[in-house]
């Protein structure tokens, strides 16, 4: 079991790169605020390679213009940003010596 939630944040217009990296990383500071204080389980690391981008796309959905039932699909990578993932306590994991499996089936 496990919950996903993306947040696409927008800076004001005319914000440079360099204080919209500030932003990422005072909310990262925030998270690992709320890990020191058990609400989160993991803080990942602040990354902008293009791996980690790839978490960070979106899928645009056209309608064909000659037939409503049909459409369309393209994958859109940004082309620069920074991105750090959190894991909130929604998972159960095998706890050492158990499979994976046998956990899931208490589960």
């Amino acid at each position: 079991m496990g919950l996903t939630i993306h947040y696409k944040l927008i800076v004001p217009a005319g914000t440079n790169r360099m204080r919209a990296r500030e932003i990422i990383v005072q909310l990262r500071r925030r998270a690992q605020s709320l890990k020191y204080h058990g609400r989160l389980d993991c803080v990942g690391a602040l990354a902008d390679d293009a791996k980690s981008l790839h978490w960070a796309r979106q899928w645009v959905f056209r309608t064909d213009m000659t037939c409503a039932s049909r459409f369309s699909e393209a994958e859109v990578l940004p082309l620069e940003g920074c991105i750090f993932v959190v894991d909130y306590g929604c998972c159960r994991r095998a706890s050492s010596g158990e499979s994976s499996l046998s956990e899931m089936e208490r589960f």
